[in-house]
């Protein structure tokens, strides 16, 4: 689970005010990244279970599932 994060961005704006880019300090850059790969893990991992009984995760036992999640996640 991804926790909310409280991101201080400053803007970059053309001669008309128009915002083009935008500047994240290092440490909130990084943070978004990992949550943004978090995110995708476990996408993946519930499209695995999506895909029913064939899924080869579902023929690990819970065991190894979980000590798995724990490496990726803990």
């Amino acid at each position: 689970m991804t926790m909310p994060m409280n991101l201080h961005p400053q803007y970059i704006v053309d001669e008309n005010g128009k915002k083009t880019s935008v500047v994240l300090s290092i440490e909130e850059f990084n943070t978004l990244i990992e949550q943004t790969e978090q995110s995708q893990n476990l996408a993946h991992f519930s499209s695995q279970v999506i895909d029913g009984l064939n899924s080869p995760i579902l023929e690990q036992s819970h065991k190894e599932i979980f000590q798995e999640l724990k490496n990726k996640y803990a």
